[in-house]
This record gives structure tokens, sequence and C-alpha cells, in this order.
């Protein structure tokens, strides 16, 4: 299943979780929430995370909920963290 065949049906879920304390965070969040929002999911929650701490509570949080798309950003161990939880999931990671 590709993304776009996901972002097109009409109950779509997305979530998206930036580590804001990443070099680029904060402004990746706003270019990443601007993007999603294009595509016009049924529901889209966005969560700014400063720590990794915070990034692992986050994640086991969402992925309680087994959205449909997961998009993060930050630096390599945020990515790792996300497909740690993502494995064996249909969630697609983004």
């Amino acid at each position: 299943m590709d993304l776009s065949s996901v972002l097109d049906r009409p109950d779509a879920s997305v979530v998206l979780v930036v580590n804001t304390g990443a070099r680029q965070g904060a402004a990746a969040l706003d270019l990443a929430e601007g993007m999603v929002l294009e595509r016009r999911p049924a529901s889209m929650t966005s969560h700014a995370v400063h720590s990794g701490a915070d990034l692992v509570a986050t994640l086991d949080r969402v992925m309680a909920d087994a959205p449909d798309v997961l998009v993060v950003g930050g630096g390599d161990g945020t990515v790792s963290c996300a497909a740690a939880r993502v494995a064996g999931t249909s969630t697609v990671l983004v």
C-alpha cells in the first residue's frame, strides 16, 4: 500500500510527531502540517515533542490508536524510535 492510496481514503487518519528539539524541528512541524492538510485527511493530529522521553511516550500513545499514517520529523533517533513502534502494524510511516 502506498501513501497516496492511504491518504486518498475518506476515513484516513494521520498523526504527526515532530521532535522540535532537532535542528530544524519547529519549522518541520509547520511544513508537515501544511503538506498533510493539502490532502484533506479525515483526521489529523500533531504532536511536538521536546525530549526522548516525551517522544517515546507520545509514540506509544498515538500508536495505541493505530493511525493509518504516522509522519515523524527529527533525527535518526526519532525515526528509529517510530520505526520500532510501527513494525508489524498496518500504519504507514513517513
